[in-house]
């Protein structure tokens, strides 16, 4: 009944339905968007949907199967979006106030801290300015210290999103990521072999834990292997950012870190 009363508003006009945030999305709207594009009459109307696809691939979303069958029929596009250039961080900076020196700088500021993120660069944005290190003056943003003093950190919003989505994850996939973290302070890379020793375990199984949180969780990605100087080449991963590195690495006991 749904579907015949949308044909029939398409049917005086283009019709354009936006769903917003679906990896939030409820049984009942999959349904409706499966039925609608499976119907085969003819229809001005366009389904238009955006989610974020770690958090769809990491629970066993039933948006997941939906779009999977949807692009094997050709039902559907599916469009990945790339992360923000500096460029375009400004250009969304400039909405809101003119194009200055500070927002370049700004602009430069989070983009290093969220890598082109749209979400993590928001977070760093509002951060910023519920720690007082930014304040709005002459229709625009100012710093109240130096740029290259601050400190970002980990975002609190953030940081919670990332700690919901490493909860959902295995006990082994868990000790995996520990392990992982534990490579020098900043850096997000790190080789199979030397992080499968930290915890004995086998480097083979160690990295198809890593292949599993790279394909379905999205947390780390393969890298480029590192030669060793005897010749010997060893397998890379690391973090799809930074942020993800540091919260993992922040979760392990000061104890355990050091054992």
């Amino acid at each position: 009944e749904i579907g015949d009363a949308l044909e029939v508003i398409a049917s005086a006009s283009l019709l354009l339905l936006v769903f917003e945030d679906l990896h939030w999305v409820d049984p009942s709207t999959v349904d409706l968007m499966s039925a609608l594009a499976r119907r085969r009459s003819p229809a001005k109307l366009m389904i238009f949907g955006t989610y974020r696809a770690a958090e769809v691939e990491s629970s066993g979303h039933p948006l997941k199967a939906l779009t999977q069958e949807l692009l094997v029929h050709r039902l559907c596009r599916e469009i990945a979006l790339e992360p923000l250039t500096e460029a375009e961080i400004i250009e969304y900076l400039r909405s809101e106030e003119p194009e200055t020196t500070s927002s370049k700088a700004l602009a430069g500021l989070l983009y290093r801290h969220s890598e082109g993120n749209p979400l993590f660069m928001v977070a760093a944005l509002e951060h910023l300015e519920e720690r007082g290190l930014i304040c709005r003056e002459h229709g625009g943003w100012q710093p109240t210290v130096a740029f290259e003093e601050i400190d970002l950190g980990v975002p609190e919003s953030l940081s919670r999103m990332i700690e919901a989505q490493i909860e959902q994850l295995s006990t082994e996939e868990k000790r995996v990521l520990e392990a992982a973290s534990l490579e020098s302070a900043g850096r997000s890379r790190f080789a199979i072999a030397a992080r499968a020793a930290v915890i004995d375990m086998d480097p083979e199984a160690f990295e198809g834990v890593c292949e599993t949180l790279s394909r379905r969780h999205r947390i780390v990605r393969s890298a480029p292997s590192w030669k060793n100087a005897d010749g010997t080449v060893t397998a890379c991963y690391e973090f799809v950012h930074v942020l993800y590195r540091e919260v993992c690495y922040r979760q392990i006991a000061p104890g355990r870190r050091a054992k």
